[in-house]
């Protein structure tokens, strides 16, 4: 079939386009931080608060991906080799934030990632040393929800993260020679599974 530009055109028009600057990420705080509040040297405001403010500043969020793992199998134990799915890995959720003037979003998941694991003591009380004990799952897993937007403002995709907890923060470059430049802080998440809400396929052969 010779190729023709009309029907890409038609193709467009018919079934638009998502673009990648219309999205939100949600995070609800993990069960620790149920009703707690974040003191700071300047500001002390409730976990409910910095989270709200969170998805005004995440100003870039890599969609999650999947990847089957296999193994070669030889199916009459020689020759020519073919890959046999066994397991499932989740791609880690990265994410970038613009840090706010009080650096509360900044402290917010470092004191997040030390609750989980006590790394070190609490600043302020000598008599707390770091303990190096980590928490129970449950305590410092949380829902959080990537929603993707079309060009009028309606839910495209939303997708569910399960049991989801930072794993790391990102080195955060500051430099003298910088003017004008926005501190973004990089955070990365684990989690144990996700879906995307409300994405089946139906058919008899299919359960």
């Amino acid at each position: 079939m010779p190729f023709n530009i009309e029907n890409f055109k038609s193709n467009l028009d018919e079934y638009g386009y998502l673009q990648n600057n219309k999205y939100e990420l949600w995070v609800n705080p993990p069960r620790m931080f149920e009703a707690a509040s974040l003191t700071t040297e300047s500001t002390q405001s409730s976990s409910n608060d910095i989270m709200r403010n969170l998805k005004f500043r995440i100003d870039s969020v890599k969609a999650p991906g999947i990847q089957l793992l296999s193994a070669d199998n030889n199916r009459y134990g020689v020759g020519p080799t073919q890959k046999q799915p066994f397991n499932a890995q989740f791609n880690e959720l990265g994410f970038s934030f613009v840090s706010d003037v009080f650096g509360e979003l900044w402290q917010y998941w470092y004191n997040w990632i030390r609750e989980i694991y006590q790394f070190n003591g609490r600043d302020g009380n000598s008599d707390t040393l770091a303990g190096y004990t980590s928490r129970y799952k449950e305590e410092y897993a949380t829902f959080i929800q990537l929603i993707i937007y079309n060009n009028e403002g309606d839910i495209v995709q939303s997708f569910n993260f399960y049991d989801a907890f930072p794993t790391s923060i990102n080195e955060v470059p500051l430099s003298w020679n910088d003017t004008n430049q926005l501190v973004r802080v990089g955070v990365t998440l684990s989690y144990k599974e996700f879906t995307i809400q409300s994405s089946t396929i139906q058919g008899p052969n299919l359960s």
